[in-house]
């Protein structure tokens, strides 16, 4: 199912099938409802309208639980849920989730519900030895969200909640997009937490929700999950200490949650409506049976009532007979059950044209809240009179203030608006305005991302300026703070089904860089699937190549080197059909890396030469000194140390030219390598310690490890053991925590090794071991090769003669099949000491003169060694 129009003709096959009538489904879906705990009850009309083939949307809860009725059972329908999704285009959007370490703004409104206050501040400042969980349901409208935020704010006011605070729309009942996916939100959590964006990448929903946990275990902490869909979407998301404190609205009862005290909430009071009428300025003590008369006419609930009470200021010289009036001409005329929806539509109808017209486009916006810019560009207007106009939508009610210069709309009224938007503004307009809000996103995320990524902005597009465009460019710190605050926004319009194919492309070419760099793997991943597609159906060929090419990188960070290649090679032969040197380029670079990674060195260097010359022919710069260095490093593995030195230094030059402190740091890095494979520690120790600094300065967390391995590195060589080993420790930890599993195993080895020269042999065993299987399922010959000469030396160093010779030989082996004549000669090397031991002194003559040849011709210091060793023996 495809459409909206094929999903709705399925569902009346269904029917027929079933011979059930409407009255009957209407009735089954009540029924079934009631039993759940569902507060929702649709009228037969709605039910009707369900199977009309020239419906626009859907509403996912009824179309799901209608083909529950139709069928009878449970099984098949949560199908319907999802083929409703893929309909309307939204598969992944459960992915997109906004989070905030804040707590919503207060209403001020707010009147009534003293017992459950008290209940709340009772369960909440208790000496518990578990989390106070409190499960707020009811109705629609009915003030679950306005309940909870109050309550919030009045524990903190008695100092409670200062160190933490959590907030999420869980979107349970979101007509326009699915249920937030509670492995997303706790991303968000943690990401607000301050745990490292690399290091949630690497955790599943258990690990997730266990370091969620730890995190918030004795902060205090106070977490608002609004909207839940199920006990399942939410129970992820509790905490588990005392201390903690979570509220959940829902407007189905969730006694799965055993922990949770239930908290079912009613229609206000007369005398709770009375004080809100009252405070609107309505003389409710002169007139109280009209009041009363008021009240009833909108159910007595919060929402409705707020809309009358808006109502009632904007027009003080009207009398409460007026409003009664009005109010029960619009039920009378709409044949309506539900107050909410005519004090709904009574306010849309006391709207200007212009207020209308903002209301109903506000009301497509993909996102959850809009700042008054998007607005402005949604709208068609400047950004002041978007500040007006959702002046007065708020003052009408109509929209909510969740916090400074956010607006966003209560689900009800927002499919009203987005109902009205279908019905009264042509597709065109609704388009148009997309396209609007698009551009607008797409130019602010460009500046961003040039602002903290300045070095290679080359390749991602260039957007003219909207009207509704701030004059100044961000400095990098503000940049990522709108990044992080309009991150959910970005992706909602960047991924809508409506977007056309190039500014899904754009986005996709724009937000790369950062999202790749901030570890933001999901939300990236989303976003490039989501281009492709858009590019093949647009026949957007470059546009296709150039997401293949950002995806293929994503899995190459992720260490799925398989799915990377075929990505990879996928854009390159289509940009080399199309003649893109720029995209090609890319291809071969992140090609060329994923082969220096899985020890394919020579081929490496093939692909980086490639790259290298379709760099310097588009003038990308950066990616010439990218390709520069990563050539220097393949030299470097083969042994071809003068080479390798020469194109570092021009990388260097080149870096330092671009003023790219983060490229400079890794090539001084690298250069420090060859000062210590050719016998400098002192100039190899000045270059490491240097990198060392800068990575620091620039928060390259995984330069980092690499740099305090190297230094480690030369600390072994100097005979400083300990020091080495605290040098190594620390590349292990940053390792483990951004999960970079490449410099896990090579910290690894290279502690082994520390263990083993120090005597800790069991110790030696367990990190070489545990190297071993790293590289092993990373498919990594070269540190496979490492791993297996480590164990040799372990081995060498025990006596276990037989067990050494076998690991020499399975590391050379390895060494020899990628090229890595270092390791090559290391097994040699080790070999000749394992013969020489069992009395096989021609065999060990053999292995140690090929050794010395390797050594000798790269200038490597163990030729000293070894030259001795074969004079003597």
């Amino acid at each position: 199912m495809t459409s909206v129009r094929e999903l709705v003709e399925r569902l009346r096959l269904l029917q027929a099938w079933s011979g059930m009538s409407y009255r009957a489904v209407h009735r089954e879906v009540v029924r079934a409802r009631a039993a759940r705990g569902v507060p929702e009850r649709p009228v037969l009309n709605t039910i009707y309208r369900c199977f009309q083939p020239d419906r626009a949307r859907l509403d996912v809860d009824l179309v799901t639980d209608v083909a529950r009725a139709l069928l009878g059972q449970d099984a098949g329908a949560e199908q319907w849920r999802q083929a409703c999704w893929v309909v309307a285009g939204l598969g992944s959007a459960a992915a997109i989730v906004s989070v905030a370490d804040s707590w919503p703004a207060d209403l001020p409104s707010f009147v009534g519900r003293r017992a459950e206050l008290a209940t709340i501040a009772g369960l909440a400042e208790a000496d518990r030895a578990d989390p106070a969980i409190l499960s707020i349901t009811g109705m629609p409208g009915i003030g679950k969200t306005r309940l909870a935020v109050h309550a919030g704010h009045k524990l903190m006011a008695r100092g409670r909640f200062a160190r933490v605070r959590l907030a999420v729309d869980l979107r349970g009942y979101d007509p326009d997009r699915p249920p937030a996916d509670p492995g997303a939100v706790l991303e968000g959590f943690l990401r607000r937490l301050g745990l490292p964006a690399e290091q949630i990448q690497h955790l599943d929903l258990a690990g997730r929700v266990a370091k969620y946990r730890q995190l918030l275990a004795g902060r205090d902490a106070l977490v608002l999950l609004d909207n839940a869909a199920s006990a399942d979407q939410v129970r992820p998301l509790l905490p588990d200490g005392p201390g903690c404190c979570a509220l959940i609205t829902s407007r189905r009862a969730l006694p799965e949650l055993t922990a949770a005290r239930q908290l079912p909430l009613d229609v206000l009071t007369l005398a709770e409506a009375t004080t809100l009428l009252r405070r609107a300025g309505a003389p409710v003590d002169a007139e109280p049976e009209l009041t009363a008369r008021i009240a009833a006419l909108v159910g007595y609930l919060p929402l409705a009532l707020a809309l009358v009470t808006a109502r009632i200021k904007a027009n003080p010289d009207w009398t409460l007979t007026d409003h009664f009036e009005r109010l029960l001409h619009h039920q009378q005329s709409l044949r309506v059950d539900s107050g909410v929806e005519v004090a709904i539509n009574l306010s849309y109808r006391d709207l200007t044209g212009d207020q209308q017209r903002a209301f109903r486009l506000l009301a497509l916006h993909p996102g959850t809240e809009i700042s008054p810019d998007a607005a402005a560009a949604l709208i068609g207007t400047d950004e002041p009179a978007a500040r007006r106009q959702l002046d007065q939508l708020s003052a009408a009610s109509l929209v909510q203030r969740p916090g400074p210069d956010r607006f966003r709309f209560h689900n009800l009224i927002n499919t009203f608006a987005t109902a009205r938007a279908h019905d009264e503004d042509p597709a065109r307009s609704r388009r148009a305005g997309l396209a609007r809000l698009a551009n607008h996103y797409l130019y602010l995320a460009g500046r961003a991302v040039d602002a903290i990524y300045p070095h290679d902005r080359h390749g991602r597009p260039r957007i003219p300026a909207p009207p509704t465009a701030p004059d100044d460019p961000p400095d990098p710190a503000a940049a990522r703070g709108w990044l992080n605050t309009e991150r959910a926004n970005l992706l909602a319009v960047a991924t809508h089904p409506e977007l056309p194919g190039p500014a899904a492309v754009a986005f996709s070419a724009t937000l790369h860089r950062h999202l790749a760099m901030t570890c933001q793997y999901p939300d990236a991943t989303l976003l490039h699937e989501h281009a492709i597609g858009a590019a093949r159906r647009s026949a957007d060929r470059a546009g296709e190549a150039g997401a293949l090419v950002s995806l293929g990188d994503l899995y190459q960070r992720t260490g799925h080197y398989e799915q990377a290649v075929d990505h990879l090679s996928t854009g390159l032969a289509i940009a080399r059909d199309l003649s893109d040197v720029d995209i090609e380029g890319r291809a071969l670079f992140h090609l060329g890396f994923i082969c220096l990674l899985s020890g394919r060195y020579e081929r490496g260097a093939e692909y980086n030469r490639a790259a290298l010359a379709c760099m310097r022919a588009t003038g990308n710069r950066f990616g010439e000194a990218r390709a520069l260095g990563n050539l220097g490093c393949a030299y470097q593995m083969t042994g071809q140390l003068d080479l390798a030195a020469d194109h570092l230094r021009q990388t260097l030059a080149l870096c330092r030219d671009l003023d790219d402190q983060e490229g400079e740091a890794r090539v001084l890095d690298d250069l420090g390598t060859i000062y210590r494979l050719t016998g400098r520690p002192e100039r190899a120790a000045e270059h490491h310690s240097a990198a060392l600094e800068l990575l620091r300065e620039v928060g390259d967390r995984e330069g980092e490890a690499c740099a305090l391995d190297n230094l480690g590195l030369v600390c072994q060589e100097n005979g400083r053991l300990d020091r080495a080993a605290e040098h190594h420790r620390a590349a292990l930890a940053i390792s483990r925590d951004i999960g970079d599993r490449d410099d896990e195993a090579r910290a690894l080895n290279n502690l082994g090794t520390v263990c083993r020269r120090s005597g800790r042999y069991a110790q030696a065993e367990e990190h070489h071991r545990t190297a071993l299987r790293l590289s092993t399922e990373l498919g990594d010959p070269g540190g496979q090769a490492k791993a297996l000469n480590g164990l040799g030396e372990l081995a060498l160093a025990t006596g276990d003669l037989a067990q050494a010779l076998r690991a020499h030989a399975d590391a050379h082996q390895y060494a020899s099949k990628i090229g890595h004549r270092q390791e090559q000669a290391r097994a040699d090397d080790g070999l000749g000491h394992a013969h020489h031991g069992l009395g096989n002194h021609e065999q060990a003559r053999e292995h140690w003169t090929r050794a010395l040849g390797v050594y000798e011709e790269f200038g490597f210091p163990e030729a000293d060694g070894i030259r001795a060793r074969l004079a003597t023996r």
